[in-house]
């Protein structure tokens, strides 16, 4: 099973974690970009 956290932190930082038991997890700022990507890669 897969999951993303979504990190909101004060002073409007954002920040994902995608995790997945089947690779390395990933994480970086949250971007239109990054959301887009994240989105698609829990669809996979």
């Amino acid at each position: 099973m897969k999951f993303a956290n979504f990190l909101i932190y004060p002073g409007d930082q954002r920040k994902f974690v995608r995790i997945s038991p089947d690779e390395v997890p990933k994480q970086g700022i949250l971007t239109p970009n990054s959301l887009r990507e994240t989105l698609q890669w829990l669809r996979a």
